[in-house]
């Protein structure tokens, strides 16, 4: 990706603006209480878990969906890829093994940031700290846009849509992974007291502006598919008999 030339380097990660740890400083304050800042040993074996770990279910739901998605992905080697939230990098990394391509992880979570950058970089897997709607990005670029479990940290999901569409190519696709939505307005405002209530339990109060509940409606419009549906008979039997399933659609936007 020949645009990240121009910026600075520091660690393996491209800055495509100045830092700004407002977020990033909450953000990790809450993740480290929750036991979700991994160290090496544990990111190189990521989506993989120990059995005795203390997230092994959550992760099995989240290896199983990242398995769909790279079968369904390796129809598309040679992509230009932007993974956008891509945190220490552990999604990046198992697309950039499993199917050719150039890959860029983009996030403002410097700390996980450097990690990513010092396991996962390559000549074709690159990783960048900046803001998915400053123009630092090229536009009509990237063929695929994935959002994995972090449509949640923007608060317009409608606004993030459009400017990923700007970035894509004629038939560019956006994907969001394992993330809630919500079937109404209510729903959604119920589920934001709860995340209040848990963050505040959590003794972190702050997190709870940063963290946002979208519905189906916020969709209309777009021309959306549904790849995997967790409403329907076979996923609630494999939730059921293997807890396995995941729990969150996967969806599929394209221009």
């Amino acid at each position: 990706m020949q645009f990240l030339k121009q910026y600075p380097v520091r660690a393996g990660v491209y800055f495509l603006k100045e830092p700004d740890d407002t977020f990033e400083r909450v953000y990790l304050k809450a993740r480290q209480i929750e036991g979700r800042i991994n160290n090496d040993d544990v990111v190189i074996h990521l989506p993989g878990m120990q059995k005795d770990a203390s997230l092994k279910d959550e992760w099995k739901w989240r290896e199983n969906s990242c398995k769909r998605f790279v079968r369904y992905f390796k129809q598309y080697p040679g992509s230009k890829v932007l993974d956008l939230g891509c945190g220490n990098g552990w999604f990046t990394n198992q697309l950039a093994k499993n199917v050719p391509g150039q890959y860029l992880g983009l996030d403002i979570n410097s700390h996980e940031l450097y990690q990513a950058a010092r396991m996962f970089s390559t000549t074709h897997c690159r990783f960048a700290y900046g803001d998915i709607f400053s123009q630092a990005l090229p536009h009509r670029f990237f063929d695929m846009i994935i959002l994995n479990a972090s449509i949640q940290y923007f608060q317009s999901l409608p606004r993030l849509i459009e400017r990923c569409r700007l970035l894509l190519t004629v038939h560019g696709q956006i994907h969001i992974l394992d993330s809630p939505f919500y079937n109404s307005s209510q729903a959604a405002e119920q589920a934001r007291q709860r995340s209040e209530s848990y963050y505040l339990n959590l003794g972190i109060p702050q997190m709870a502006p940063y963290y946002h509940h979208h519905t189906w409606g916020s969709l209309s419009g777009y021309k959306i598919e549904v790849l995997y549906d967790p409403a329907n008979p076979w996923s609630k039997i494999q939730k059921y008999m293997y807890r396995s399933a995941n729990f969150f659609p996967w969806i599929k936007i394209t221009r």
